[in-house]
């Protein structure tokens, strides 16, 4: 059979196609290097789950080579444990929602740390998810300031339960950020649902007014007491003494401030400490 095309020349539409494929290859090699620069861990999941990218700060990162993700099911390489704990997270991206938790990383090069992982769904022409492109990122040193806060607010609640007093703390945007068991029974409500919400959506108004007249003294850092009548969850109406006492933050800034009750047997003559 006779040859149609000369061995040494080739048509246009086949220039132009291995002209295409050349191109492609360099934007894939181009954004492989780019990627690579990263400090920030980089991987491609296809839809069916397999590992179709990793950048090299992945492989340091997880200790691992190339070749034992490049190709491979995720449960393979990330093992069938750790892939049962977080699999919702990434077949929720690959339905196109964009996921992100919190896990902890442990590599041949460093021993356990908290790492947030970010799912980004990848979409085609028409919409529908390719894959997820996922991202790590080193969250240990605040993870660890979280765990350190949540052990002390603990510690904080222990102590102010056991004094008996209602104690609750709010911050400058007047929110409530603590509060303790015994202000819970003198309002006669779950504090737990109150954290977070401004003063005035469980504070008495009359009592919010009286009190936002201290409060700038104690946000500049003075300790001020009052008296006022106010009436309990349980109906009695009686004298008490707040005091309010300020927060200060490391750098000396008053961050907010700490709010005691407490009984006395005041009288409407008694002059309040401003």
């Amino acid at each position: 059979m006779a040859l149609t095309k000369s061995l040494t020349r080739l048509d246009p539409p086949t220039l132009q196609t291995m002209s295409e494929g050349t191109e492609r290859e360099s934007l894939l090699a181009l954004s492989q290097r780019k990627l690579n620069a990263l400090g920030l861990p980089v991987c491609y999941i296809d839809a069916d789950q397999h590992y179709r990218f990793v950048n090299r700060a992945f492989l340091d990162w997880t200790g691992l080579v190339q070749a034992e993700v490049i190709g491979r099911d995720v449960v393979e390489v990330d093992g069938r444990d750790l892939y049962q704990l977080y699999h919702a997270y990434l077949e929720a991206a690959l339905s196109g929602e964009r996921v992100s938790f919190e896990r902890q990383l442990t590599s041949v090069k460093r021993s356990a740390f908290w790492i947030r992982v970010d799912y980004y769904p990848d979409r085609g022409p028409r919409g529908e998810v390719r894959g997820v492109l996922s991202t790590f990122t080193d969250v240990d040193n605040i993870k660890h300031l979280e765990l350190e806060a949540g052990e002390r607010e603990h510690r904080l609640r222990m102590v102010t339960d056991s004094v008996g007093l209602p104690i609750f703390y709010f911050d400058r945007a007047l929110r409530l950020r603590f509060a303790n068991k015994p202000y819970g029974k003198y309002i006669g409500g779950e504090v737990d649902d109150l954290l977070g919400q401004p003063l005035k959506n469980f504070v008495a108004t009359d009592a919010l007014a009286e009190m936002q007249s201290y409060m700038e003294r104690a946000f500049a850092g003075a300790t001020v007491s009052y008296e006022r009548r106010e009436r309990a969850s349980s109906g009695e109406l009686r004298w008490v003494r707040i005091t309010l006492f300020p927060d200060r933050e490391p750098g000396g800034k008053t961050g907010g401030a700490r709010h005691r009750k407490r009984s006395c047997a005041c009288s409407p003559t008694t002059s309040p400490d401003r």
